[in-house]
């Protein structure tokens, strides 16, 4: 159970450090295809971690 709730932490940790990216990316007028990935990257972690917040 530990080891699950640690996994989920760190799936939203990442999810959150993607958003970051993609903000900062596009402050900094990046091109869109990679603010667009940064922003796949983060809804992947957070649909994971809603995953397995089920299974906690």
């Amino acid at each position: 159970m530990a080891a699950l709730k640690t996994q989920y932490a760190r799936l939203v940790q990442l999810a959150v450090e993607e958003e970051k990216a993609a903000l900062i990316a596009q402050c900094r007028r990046d091109d869109i295809l990679l603010i667009e990935q940064h922003k796949r990257r983060a809804f992947f972690f957070r649909q994971q971690a809603d995953i397995l917040a089920k299974e906690i």
